[in-house]
């Protein structure tokens, strides 16, 4: 006899956050590899802040959390996941806009610069790969994955 004393589930948070690690890693994982691939840098523009892109991807992520949370508790789908990769990208590309502002550089430049070289389809990409890996994390029941002629019952005893 077994007993549930209450959901399997961990928290929509819980279940976020760990999504955003996983969100984080892939972003700066990915824009090593774009670096590499373009010969390029995240931010070309000369005397920018190292916080520019702390600060794209800090925005990308509270974005990418709010949606996912918000999708788990709705029961989200992949058209969620998207939407998720999509604003998240978005944020992004303003974090860099207005970080770059505060920067006293041209805030233009370090955005076109971002896009035309990969830098934002890095983040769509994590985005919706990682919120849809959240969000069908959170739809598992949390039980043993059986074969159905695994499964016994009470009547075959």
């Amino acid at each position: 006899m077994t007993t549930n004393d209450g959901s399997p589930h961990p928290p929509s948070f819980m279940l976020a956050a760990l999504g955003a690690v996983v969100f984080v890693s892939l972003i700066i994982t990915g824009d090593a590899i774009t670096s590499v691939m373009t010969a390029t840098n995240v931010i070309e523009v000369p005397n920018a802040s190292p916080l520019i892109p702390i600060v794209a991807i800090g925005a990308a992520t509270v974005v990418w959390g709010l949606i996912v949370i918000r999708g788990i508790r709705r029961r989200g789908s992949f058209g969620t996941a998207t939407i998720a990769g999509l604003l998240a990208s978005l944020a992004y590309l303003a974090g860099l806009f207005f970080s770059s502002l505060g920067s006293g550089i041209a805030a233009a430049a370090v955005v076109t610069h971002n896009m035309v070289n990969g830098y934002t389809l890095v983040v769509l990409i994590a985005g919706v790969v990682t919120a849809a890996a959240t969000l069908a994390l959170s739809r598992a029941s949390g039980e043993t994955p059986q074969w159905p002629w695994e499964k016994h019952s009470d009547d075959d005893e």
